[in-house]
């Protein structure tokens, strides 16, 4: 119809009414154009915000497995901050604890806590973080991201550093066998530990003292400073989202 018009006012010489039909016809086409950006941006808002209440969900369900390994940790650091003054000769001691000693043959295994949620990687790598408007939640996204980054590196590194002690020191701490009914195959194991050979040895307290640094930073960088921003970014959707930490634990 439109362009019926045009060929007669071309025939006509009408130019009033070919710059007025051209003109319909263009801001048709821009209207058009931005009618289907915003649906486009709408459709991209509702998939980035349908993302969030599943990082959301993925956060809990991350935060909850960190726990289970995150008191053996705290309880190593612990134990390794009781023993080295005991192994160096400055508190005096007949022997380690049970506990003490299983630490310095678990101070060597530095083993990345879980962080991965895919939905955070997914939403980056396909560009709809772009349609995320909050600044809060993009900052601590960008920030786990980051952070997250630096202690995986820390932890690869360490780990080929890390040294198992009861393998390169097998006559100062070793492994025995205990009958445990409870356990799978009616054996456990613990670790012994040779208090005087400790203090005798200085490649041997080097080592502790190597791993008990690792141990350390294990808590505070691989556990302490990932939780931070686990929270953060948590406490950030749900402001955005409208919910609370109370609804969402007790949602099904």
């Amino acid at each position: 119809m439109i362009l019926s018009r045009i060929r007669k006012a071309l025939a006509d010489q009408n130019w009033l009414a070919v710059g007025i039909e051209f003109v319909i016809v263009i801001l048709g086409v821009v209207i058009g154009f931005q009618i289907s950006q915003a649906g486009q941006a709408r459709a991209e808002r509702a998939h980035a915000y349908d993302a969030l209440a599943r990082i959301d969900l993925e956060i809990r369900n991350i935060m909850g497995a960190r726990s289970l390994s995150r008191p053996n940790v705290y309880a190593r650091e612990q134990a390794l901050i009781e023993a080295r003054p005991i192994i160096t000769g400055d508190v005096a001691a007949e022997a380690l604890t049970s506990a003490q000693c299983n630490a310095l043959a678990q101070s060597g295994d530095l083993n990345m806590a879980p962080d991965e949620i895919p939905t955070l990687g997914e939403i980056i790598d396909t560009g709809a973080l772009a349609a995320i408007e909050n600044e809060d939640v993009r900052a601590s996204m960008m920030r786990l991201v980051a952070r997250r980054q630096s202690v995986r590196e820390w932890t690869r590194q360490e780990v080929a550093r890390a040294d198992d002690l009861a393998m390169r020191f097998p006559t100062l701490i070793w492994h025995e066998l205990i009958a445990d009914p409870d356990d799978d195959d009616g054996w456990d194991r613990r670790a012994v530990c040779d208090l005087d050979a400790m203090r005798a040895s200085p490649e041997f307290r080097a080592s502790m003292m190597r791993n008990y640094g690792a141990v350390r930073t294990q808590r505070s960088f691989v556990y302490d400073f990932i939780d931070e921003s686990l929270n953060n970014l948590h406490d950030a959707i749900d402001a955005e989202l409208g919910l609370s930490h109370e609804e969402m634990e007790t949602a099904p």
